[in-house]
């Protein structure tokens, strides 16, 4: 080998770690996973939700069985957060394939039970709203507030038709938590027999009847109710449907006529 050659390829050689080492030094090292689960938790807490959501993903890459169940329910959270309800739906049946606590267990079934209200699909909450009241007592007010539990299951009760015991849970709620914001929202749909579509909340009644007036000029069966939540305002309501399937098709109908707020109540 020529002196020129056995120099160009020493070069050649000492070159190949200083560009491994570089390489290496372009890439640092993952952060531990308490530091990591600590910043996505921040996300979440700030509610920027899809950063929260790509960051619990990234530590399932490297969790253990015993800690998948807890990210795949804040996962699942996230989607809920930016509702995104199919994908939390999915997250949260990732979640219960997987062993966790009890108390885990059954705010993951609230959860997923949220997420199917969401899509409108109240037999499936329910179903999930029932594993929740027949946990243990501790495992279940560990997982969600009692009064909040009983709000979303009573509303969704009346969804399926359970009027009666939708309305003993919301008069339980009243009772035993009177200043909570479920007992105010309860008030609202205690007098109800009948799913009914929201159209406008008021603090005057002039406000209220001018409103309910301009949806009969376009063909809508409007009138006013008191508010249960405070006697000084009124509900501007659209129709009186027996069947949830109904008031769900004219809620459509009635966003598509430029009230794209409008909510089903209860």
């Amino acid at each position: 080998m020529s002196p020129r050659a056995f120099r160009s390829s020493h070069f050649v050689l000492f070159l190949i770690p200083v560009a491994f080492l570089a390489g290496c030094a372009s890439a640092p090292p993952p952060l531990p996973m308490k530091i990591q689960r600590r910043e996505a938790d921040e996300e979440f807490l700030r509610a920027n939700y899809s950063q929260a959501a790509r960051l619990y993903q990234d530590l399932l890459k490297q969790a253990e069985p015993a800690e998948a169940a807890a990210l795949w329910a804040q996962i699942g959270k996230c989607r809920l957060g930016t509702g995104e309800y199919m994908p939390a739906i999915a997250a949260f049946d990732e979640a219960l394939e997987l062993p966790a606590p009890e108390p885990l267990r059954m705010e993951i079934h609230y959860r997923r039970g949220l997420a199917y209200n969401a899509c409108w699909r109240p037999q499936m909450a329910i179903a999930d709203f029932r594993r929740v009241q027949q946990a243990p007592k501790d495992a279940r007010e560990e997982a969600v507030k009692k009064e909040e539990f009983q709000f979303r299951l009573a509303v969704t009760l009346m969804r399926v038709g359970e009027w009666a015991e939708g309305r003993r849970l919301l008069e339980e709620v009243v009772k035993d938590h009177p200043t909570s914001e479920e007992a105010a929202q309860a008030r609202d749909r205690l007098p109800l027999d009948h799913h009914r579509i929201q159209i406008a909340r008021c603090g005057s009644d002039n406000v209220a009847r001018g409103l309910a007036q301009a949806a009969i000029a376009k063909g809508l069966p409007a009138e006013v109710m008191n508010s249960g939540a405070a006697p000084s305002e009124r509900l501007v309501v659209v129709g009186r449907f027996a069947r949830f399937e109904d008031a769900l098709r004219e809620l459509e109908r009635v966003r598509s006529m430029g009230y794209a707020d409008a909510f089903l109540i209860p």
